[in-house]
């Protein structure tokens, strides 16, 4: 299977449905944990505040893709149950429940060779090509509200990334 996912605003669920796939995920971890130093920095909150970690596999056409990671701030009006996140793209999920709307953010991409228990949950060997991805989405009033890395299969996926005019800061 080649999966290319055209990096935009669309999201991951969105631009693999658009495309044509069927989109699965299956949540590994849904807490609310006091944030770490590392995590700290990246959302721009304080050690120890109450944050929500989403850990999900998602598959496309019933293969298993990527394995992610999501930190993001808590919000009262978000439904932070599992159900939710089988169904419905995390930025759905946050556009509908918050004021903070993903307008801006950061990623970088590098080929890394997969450990446990991220190969296992992708069903591929410890120590097999794949691709990283970390991302810091920002909202209108430049607010970090969330951070993730994924990991993705690197024997069945291609980001394309729009090239266009440089926006002046």
């Amino acid at each position: 299977m080649d999966t290319s996912f055209i990096q935009d605003t669309l999201g991951f669920h969105e631009s693999m449905v658009r495309a044509g796939h069927v989109v699965h995920s299956h949540v590994l971890k849904l807490t609310t944990e006091p944030c770490g130093v590392d995590v700290a920095r990246l959302l721009e909150v304080g050690v120890g505040e109450e944050i929500v970690q989403l850990d999900r596999v998602r598959s496309v056409d019933g293969r298993p893709v990527q394995v992610c990671g999501r930190s993001c701030r808590p919000n009262c009006s978000l439904d932070w149950s599992k159900s939710t996140f089988l169904t419905a793209p995390c930025t759905r999920c946050s556009e509908n429940a918050t004021a903070w709307r993903p307008t801006s953010g950061q990623r970088g991409i590098e080929a890394v060779a997969l450990a446990r228990p991220d190969s296992d949950h992708l069903g591929v060997p410890k120590g097999a090509l794949g691709l990283r991805m970390s991302s810091t989405t920002r909202s209108s009033d430049n607010v970090v509200f969330e951070h993730f890395i994924a990991q993705y299969r690197g024997d069945s996926f291609r980001f394309e990334l729009q090239i266009g005019p440089r926006s002046s800061l």
